[in-house]
C-alpha cells in the first residue's frame, strides 16, 4: 500500500448545536425547509417551547389540548422520530374554563351560563 502503516487512526470531535425552531422566521424557511417551522396553534394561544433537538407546543392556562395544529399530509412525509414531542393528532387548544358573567356595579351579581344546548325551560 501507499501508506506505512497501512491504516490510520483519526479522532474527530463533533459538536451538534440545537436549532431554536421557535425563534426562526417562518417566512424564511417555509418554502425550502418546512420541518423547521413550528406547527403550534398560535391562533388559540399556544406557545412554542424549544427543546433539545426539537420543539413542543404549550397551551395557555385554562385550555387543554396538545397545542399543535393538525399536520395532516405534512406528517406523511416525515419520519415518526421527527414528529415533535407532545404531538397528539394536532387538536390545538380548547377553552376549558367554566363560563360565567360578572356584572359590576352598585349590586354586583354573578350569573352562571349554560355551556351548550341553550336555555331549556326555566333555569
Amino acid at each position: 500500500p501507499w501508506t506505512s502503516p497501512s491504516y490510520a487512526r483519526v479522532t474527530r470531535k463533533v459538536i451538534i448545536e440545537d436549532i431554536d425552531e421557535c425563534s426562526l422566521d417562518p417566512e424564511l424557511y417555509a418554502s425550502f425547509c418546512p420541518e423547521l417551522v413550528p406547527q403550534c396553534d398560535t391562533e388559540a394561544g399556544a406557545q412554542c417551547v424549544n427543546t433539545n433537538g426539537s420543539y413542543t407546543c404549550k397551551c395557555p392556562k385554562y385550555t387543554s389540548g396538545d397545542g399543535f395544529r393538525d399536520m395532516g399530509s405534512f406528517l406523511s412525509v416525515r419520519d415518526s422520530e421527527d414528529i415533535p414531542e407532545g404531538y397528539h393528532k394536532g387538536n390545538g387548544c380548547s377553552d376549558t374554563s367554566k363560563p360565567s358573567i360578572t356584572l359590576l356595579g352598585p349590586n354586583p351579581k354573578v350569573f352562571k351560563v349554560c355551556k351548550c344546548g341553550g336555555i331549556n325551560g326555566i333555569m
